[in-house]
């Protein structure tokens, strides 16, 4: 049913959709675990949303974020750079909670904001615990370094630094962790074909295909594949779509470009041009097909 309304949506819909596809795909195979600030909970059975979430994590920040990286210890700069990344993420999140409201562009774009700041915070103190790592960090530790570095600069725009550090997390240590986090990544800025080629490489190392890894791994790449198909579909037809598999946006045109896709959504239909005046299909017309 879903592919059957993405097919069907207008052009200016399926933006929308793509957008809703990049935030749950972070939410989904992000390789951050569990945040463990404080006594904070994710949304789920409580009534806790991510708008809270963003809420709280901003003040805890403002209350325990040192005034300076000077003189910080290892375990302070990961623990900093993990809690903004918390943010991050939160904001993220509640940034596709709000651009699903009739008047929530602006506050769309304000969560956008912050999970880019946020995430620009965290590269600082990410790089600071890089540098102050105890010289008895193992290679999976290092990597596991590199790799939410890389993460992190990723989510604040800094595409090129953020290819050459997952690089390095997988020269370190090409263990799950690192591969589920540089696999959206390559889908993000390259497309399947570069997410296929990680894949066959990491389970190509891989003489028991029964372990638990390489079952993660497998699992893996088939999630890509159904969320490259669900991409081909969604863009298929559109004259905007540059098929480099990710979306783009200025900062400064952040404001104007929330404010364009809401209004999108309020206006659009559910035909495309080729089928002008053909209704979308029940539930139970797209069971039957």
């Amino acid at each position: 049913m879903f592919m059957q309304k993405i097919r069907r949506s207008t052009k200016k819909n399926r933006t929308i959709l793509l957008i809703v596809v990049a935030l749950l795909a972070i939410g989904i195979v992000g390789s951050f675990a569990v945040w463990n600030s404080g006594d904070y909970s994710m949304p789920g059975a409580t009534e806790v949303t991510y708008a809270d979430m963003v809420a709280q994590y901003e003040q805890y920040l403002a209350e325990n974020a040192p005034e300076s990286m000077e003189g910080i210890d290892y375990n302070t700069a990961i623990t900093m750079a993990n809690d903004y990344m918390a943010l991050a993420e939160n904001a993220g999140m509640a940034a596709a909670d709000a651009s699903t409201t009739e008047d929530g562009a602006d506050a769309a774009s304000a969560y956008m904001l912050t999970q880019m700041d946020a995430s620009t915070e965290a590269v600082d103190y990410f790089k600071k615990a890089i540098e102050l790592a105890p010289e008895s960090l193992n290679e999976e530790g290092e990597a596991a370094l590199y790799s939410d570095l890389a993460y992190a600069q990723y989510y604040a725009g800094i595409y090129d630094d953020a290819r050459v550090n997952f690089d390095k997390a997988y020269a370190a240590s090409p263990n799950y962790n690192v591969v589920q986090s540089y696999a959206q990544f390559l889908f993000s800025m390259d497309g399947m074909e570069s997410v296929q080629k990680l894949m066959d490489d990491y389970m190509g190392r891989f003489t028991d295909q029964s372990s638990e890894e390489y079952t993660n791994a497998n699992a893996l790449l088939e999630y890509y594949k159904a969320l490259d198909e669900i991409y081909k579909s969604a863009t298929e037809g559109t004259e905007d779509a540059d098929g480099d598999g990710i979306i783009t946006i200025d900062e400064d045109d952040l404001e104007g470009f929330v404010d364009d896709m809401m209004s999108s959504e309020e206006t659009g239909d559910d035909t495309t041009e080729s089928e002008e005046g053909e209704a979308d299909p029940t539930e139970e017309e797209v069971v039957n097909e």
